[in-house]
Order: structure tokens, then C-alpha cells, then sequence
């Protein structure tokens, strides 16, 4: 392509040269022919200044260009790249801090290297801006990148003369690359800051334990302790709750140093976030003390889900649902039914049953056939108060059930996830279940149409009709009669709990209906059961965090897992502080789908300021719908990078031969004057102006013309 270019070029500027010779020619026979007639000198005159002209044209025409080349020298440049990382900040050099002495160190280098222009680049995770001339560095930097800092560093440099990098750090590599990505441009001299031997300390490297369990069941909380340059002996390992020592264990680090795993033990005896810490004694001569204890969170769920279920007259609902509470291991129920003279009792009991009993003693209500208890205002406030507080309801439609009667129907409509659009009826006919559309988050939805297709089960005989759900309420099931779709299932929250309402009936019947049926119904009903009585708390995307509790400049590793009944294209997420610094957060990030399996996400974000933070992912799916789910993080305060207390001088010394250079140590600084060679060198700068963008030459053409 050059070359067919240049061609072209030259093919041109010969036309144009070829053009004004022809222009000259025919501005002499021009002027010689001049009518009336001038002198032969006038002639000439004019001719020469018209020719003139014209050759002027010709050349801006063809634009030859003028270059000039001149040959300048350049000063050597030399970075220096000083840590300020956390780790710098310890006083282990003659009684100054790292940063301290490396400080000097650095600043010191400008007499050394009097001949260079030397630039002190401060770094940790990331490179920052340059150091003013009397500036002081502080240690505060979460994470060290020394790799990273050198390649940032040789791209800024790369047009300069630049023949060496210094660095400044003690090799603890806590961001990055731990390994050389091969050979370097320039050679790499490392000036080792920090001890080489291993300061005594001991720290708490990880807390491993089952981060959900059910209250009253004993879970076993394992401490990874690291032990480092100590005299030997016994350590005390404590779990803590508050300042309540829960259980402790003994370590012996009969060498001094080591890894060693404590097994302590802990009963949760109540349901909610259990947060909790462990601790272990220090020894003489550490420096570094948080990193000597650690949080965990344990969510506590119940041990049991009470059930009650109301029946005034015990029919086939009454004894399926028992059947299928009894095959659940954390579910146990309760029946109260209605005796003609006696009034409500408690199956196996002989005394009164009052509704107050339902607060302290039940997780679930399930109401079936009743037509009075409801109709008493002050029972009917002891239901909603319940759902309100935490607990919940399931309706079951019935030929007695208290939505057909008017004051009962009052009494409860503020909880109820159904209203009336028309006077409630009891109808009979055939009327056929289907999943509702747009449905698919929804988990009673998944089980009932996983254990059986809705066409293939038989009709519901009974449906209270003269009902329509709510605005804030999930319709997961619905009935076709004809052309009309109605509510099957209806649930919704009230307060902190959950109340739902089956409108047609029997749904027993479908039990009766060989295999298929029986699963649909009990997935149907266990499902349901379960649904309500954990307050709707299956979340349709579910975060996990690699552990509830990180430590500063740590990244933070999380999967977001989709339940199997939902298709999302992409799952975003975002970060809110619950107490921590707002201003520092990503405003949101990208889960990446893990590669073989959708149901899986994952996504790794920068390290946090310490406090606690709420995680969200949300997707939407097919249909539209926006699904959301969230969990809870913590970041302490201690800070990986005391997770080790001496330099890495392994890690110094395999990337100063890497790149052809050395480690020297911060005394011993001069012998870098003779190692590193320092020169300025030539670089020839060349000017190009064309003609044409001279003035002067516009001027003259004009002029001549």
C-alpha cells in the first residue's frame, strides 16, 4: 500500500512540474504577442515575474518539506517504588517504623544519585501519586502489589531514559502477583525493609464451623492458630459471646512456632444471628495483637416448626396434613377441635382451650372448618397479632370455613391475602388447576409442577368463589372454570409474618388419585407448610459468601445461586453499608456465570473498609420479573497484612534475580552507586515543516502573480 502511494505521489508531483513548465511557455507567447505593443524589457520582465509565479505554484503544489535534525542528552531517571503498606508501619528498624527508615532511605538516594533525576512513587495495592519533596508517608495502604507497581511503573517510564527500578518493601506480597510474569526490561534492585526472622506472634488464621444450625444442636467451632518465634507452652483458646467465655480449649506449641487447631464447642439455645468471637493468649514480646482473635456468625434456626391446626369437625385434611407433619423431622403439630357441651379442646387434652395459647406456643395456625372462634373480635386480634409478630396462617377452603361467614370474614380481612370482588359463594362443579403465569419464582409453584403435570390430576369439586387476591399478594395456583381464571392459592406478608388461603377443595382428593396425585399433593401441602412457616424466606437468589466474617484488605469471593425453577440471564450486584464508609464501595459489579451449570454465579470484589455491609444480587427474569436476594458481610478491622510479621526476603531475591538486578539492605545503600549504571544518553529529535505552511512563501506568490 506504501508503495503503490508513493507512486501515485510522484506521478503527481511530475504533472505538476510538466503543467507549469507548459504555463510558463504559454505566459511568454502570452506576453509576446501583448497587444498593444510593449518593449523587449518589459517583456521580459513581465514573463520572468508570471513565470515566477507559476514555478511558485507548482511547488506548493508538490510540498517538499523541510527536516531538521538535532541531537539532544536525556538525564537518567530512577524510580523508587516505597511501600506504604500496613505492614510498613511496624517499629522493627533501630526504633523507627518501616516507613520510616525507608523514607530516609529513599530521600537519601538523591545525593547518591545526584545525576538522575530520582522519583519516589509511594505504592501498596496500587501505585500513587509521587511524593513531594518534604511529604510524610504514612503506612496506611490495605494490600501490597509490588509486581503490579513495578509494570505500572516501566509503562510510565518507557519513552525515558530508564535503566533501573529501585523498590523499597518488605516482600510481603498480601495483592497480586506472587510470581515473576518473566523477564523484566530493566533490572530490579530491592532494598529489604523489616526483620528477617519472624517477630513472636501468634494469630488466629481461619475459624471453620457450620454457619447455619438448629438451636439446641451442638455444632464444633474449629481455630486455626499460627504460632511464630515464641519461647513454647500452653495457649488458651476462648469462644466468646459478648464477654461470656462459652467454651476453651488448650494448645501446646512445645517449639515455639507451628500450626495448631483448637476444637471448641458451642449450643446455640435460641433461634436468630448468633455473632460470636475467638480469642487466644498472647506471649511476651508481641507486637501485633489483633490479629489474635476473630468473628464468626452463626444464623440459629428452630429446632421445631409447632404446628396448630383448628378443625371444629376433623375431616381427611386434618389427617393427611398430621401424616405428612410426622414424616418431618423438625415439624411437630397439634389439633384442636370442637365437642358438643365441651367446647374447643386440644386432642389428648381434657381442659378448656383458649386462643391466647397460640402466641408463645405456635410457629404455624392452620384453619379449616370453624365457624364461631373467629366471629369473637378479641380472637381474631390475637391471630393478626401473631401473623404480625412472626408467625403464620394457612386457610384451607371448606364448606364451615369462616371466609364465607361475614363477621368472621370482617374480623380477619386485615391479613387476609384475598378480598372480596363479590359476594363469597360455595360453588361445585369441575374446576381444573394450573400454574399461573409469570409464576416461576415462585417455590409452591416449582414444587407442584416438578411432581406432577395440573392436567393430568383430577378437578377440585367445591371453590369459594367472590374472591380476588390482593396487590401485594403471590398467586402461585389458580383455577380454570371455563373462560375465567380464579386464585387457587393466595399468599401473602403481613407484618413479620405470612399468611395464605386455598380456595378450592378438596385437595385431599388428589392423594387418592394414585401416585401422581399423592405426590402433587403432598409436595402442594408440605410445600406450603413449610413456605409459610419460615416467613417466606426461601429466597429466589441466594448469595453465599466464602465466610460472614472478612478481615481488612481482604477481597471479598461470593456465589449467588438461583433456585432450579428460575432462568436469569445476568445477576448484578451491589454493596450498601449497614456501618462502614459509603464513598469507598464499587457502585455495583457483574456475577459471572460459572462455566457448565446457570444455577451458579460468581464474582470477587476489592477489598472493604472495615464494618458491615449488606450484599444484594438481583436478575430479571423472561417474563420481566426482578428477583433479589442479600446477606450480610462483616470486615474487621485486622488486617492481612500482619498475617506475617517478617519480610519475605525469598520472594525479594527471586524477583531481583528475575530481572537481573539484587537485594541489598537499607544500610547499605551506597553500594547501589556501583551497581546501578547511571548515563545520560543521546536522542536526535527530528523536525519536519513543509514549505507550503511557511507565510512568507503565500506572500510571495501572491506578490509575483
Amino acid at each position: 500500500m506504501n508503495g503503490v502511494t508513493g507512486r501515485i505521489m510522484s506521478d503527481i508531483s511530475i504533472y505538476s512540474v510538466a503543467a507549469g513548465l507548459i504555463l510558463v511557455i504559454f505566459s511568454l507567447i502570452l506576453y509576446r504577442n501583448t497587444w498593444p505593443p510593449v518593449s523587449l524589457r518589459r517583456k521580459i520582465l513581465l514573463g520572468s515575474i508570471r513565470g515566477g509565479g507559476f514555478l511558485l505554484l507548482v511547488i506548493f503544489i508538490v510540498n517538499p518539506v523541510l527536516v531538521s535534525i538535532r541531537s539532544e542528552s536525556r538525564k537518567p531517571v530512577l524510580p523508587i517504588l516505597l511501600d506504604v503498606s500496613r505492614s510498613m508501619s511496624m517499629a522493627d528498624h533501630n526504633g523507627k517504623t518501616r516507613i520510616e527508615a525507608a523514607l530516609k532511605t529513599a530521600r537519601s538516594m538523591k545525593s547518591v544519585f545526584s545525576g538522575a533525576t530520582v522519583r519516589i512513587i509511594p505504592f501498596s495495592a496500587g501505585v500513587l501519586p509521587d511524593a513531594a519533596e518534604d511529604e510524610r508517608l504514612l503506612a496506611t495502604g490495605e494490600g501490597t502489589d509490588i509486581i503490579g507497581a513495578v509494570m505500572s511503573v516501566l509503562g510510565r517510564f518507557q519513552s525515558d531514559n530508564l535503566s533501573s527500578v529501585i523498590v523499597i518493601s518488605d516482600g510481603r506480597v498480601t495483592r497480586g502477583m506472587t510470581s515473576s510474569p518473566g523477564a523484566f526490561k530493566v533490572p530490579l534492585y530491592l532494598v529489604a525493609a523489616g526483620e528477617r526472622n519472624e517477630t513472636p506472634d501468634i494469630r488466629i488464621d481461619d475459624v471453620v464451623y457450620e454457619r447455619t444450625a438448629y438451636a439446641g444442636t451442638r455444632l464444633d467451632v474449629e481455630t486455626i492458630v499460627s504460632v511464630d518465634g515464641t519461647p513454647g507452652g500452653d495457649l488458651i483458646v476462648e469462644l466468646m459471646e459478648g464477654e461470656q467465655v462459652l467454651d476453651s480449649g488448650r494448645i501446646t506449641a512445645a517449639n515455639g512456632s507451628g500450626v495448631y487447631s483448637a476444637i471448641l464447642r458451642y449450643t446455640p439455645r435460641v433461634d436468630g444471628e448468633h455473632r460470636l468471637g475467638v480469642r487466644v493468649s498472647g506471649t511476651p514480646g508481641e507486637k501485633i495483637m489483633n490479629n489474635n482473635s476473630a468473628m464468626l456468625r452463626i444464623t440459629v434456626l428452630k429446632d421445631r416448626i409447632d404446628i396448630l391446626m383448628i378443625d371444629q369437625y376433623p375431616d381427611w385434611d386434618m389427617t393427611f396434613i398430621k401424616r405428612i407433619v410426622k414424616l418431618t423431622e423438625h415439624y411437630d403439630i397439634d389439633v384442636v377441635t370442637w365437642r358438643p357441651q365441651l367446647g374447643y379442646r386440644l386432642s389428648g387434652e381434657d381442659g378448656d382451650w383458649e386462643m391466647r395459647d397460640i402466641d408463645s406456643a405456635y410457629d404455624l395456625v392452620v384453619i379449616g372448618d370453624e365457624r364461631y372462634l373467629l366471629r369473637v373480635p378479641s380472637n381474631a386480634g390475637i391471630l393478626e397479632a401473631f401473623v404480625k409478630n412472626g408467625g403464620g396462617v394457612i386457610f384451607l377452603a371448606c364448606e364451615n370455613s369462616p371466609l364465607l361467614d361475614d363477621v368472621s370474614y370482617r374480623n380477619l380481612e386485615k391479613i387476609l391475602p384475598v378480598r372480596r370482588d363479590a359476594r363469597q359463594v360455595l360453588e361445585t362443579g369441575e374446576f381444573f388447576v394450573e400454574t399461573a403465569g409469570g409464576s416461576a419464582a415462585n417455590r409452591i409453584a416449582a414444587l407442584f409442577g416438578a411432581s406432577c403435570a395440573p392436567d393430568k390430576l383430577p378437578p377440585l369439586l367445591a371453590f369459594l368463589s367472590g374472591m380476588e387476591a390482593t396487590a401485594a399478594a403471590e398467586v402461585p395456583l389458580v383455577v380454570v372454570d371455563g373462560r375465567s381464571v380464579k386464585p387457587l392459592l393466595a399468599v401473602s406478608r403481613y407484618g413479620e409474618g405470612v399468611a395464605a388461603v386455598v380456595l378450592g377443595f378438596p385437595v385431599w382428593r388428589w392423594k387418592l388419585a394414585g401416585e401422581e396425585g399423592e405426590a402433587a399433593y403432598h409436595a402442594l401441602m408440605s410445600g406450603l407448610i413449610g413456605y409459610v412457616s419460615e416467613g417466606m424466606d426461601s429466597p429466589a437468589i441466594r448469595i453465599d459468601t466464602a465466610r460472614p466474617v472478612y478481615r481488612t484488605g481482604e477481597k471479598v469471593e461470593m456465589t449467588a445461586l438461583i433456585r432450579p425453577d428460575i432462568e436469569v440471564n445476568s445477576i448484578r450486584g451491589g454493596i450498601h453499608p449497614v456501618s462502614g464508609k459509603e464513598n469507598e464501595l464499587p457502585a455495583s459489579f457483574l456475577f459471572e456465570p460459572e462455566r457448565g451449570d446457570k444455577l451458579i454465579h460468581r464474582a470477587v470484589i476489592e477489598p472493604l473498609p472495615e464494618g458491615e455491609y449488606m450484599v444484594t444480587a438481583s436478575g430479571v427474569t423472561g417474563s420481566g420479573e426482578t428477583l433479589t436476594g442479600g446477606t450480610k458481610i462483616v470486615i474487621e478491622p485486622v488486617s492481612t497484612e500482619f498475617a506475617r510479621t517478617s519480610r519475605d526476603e525469598e520472594f525479594l531475591r527471586k524477583l531481583a534475580y528475575a530481572s537481573g538486578g539484587s537485594v541489598v539492605e537499607m544500610d547499605d545503600i551506597a553500594g547501589l552507586s556501583s551497581s546501578i549504571g547511571l548515563k545520560e544518553d543521546l536522542v536526535e529529535r527530528k523536525k519536519v515543516r513543509p514549505v507550503r505552511a511557511n507565510l512568507v512563501f503565500f506572500v510571495l506568490i501572491t506578490g509575483l502573480f
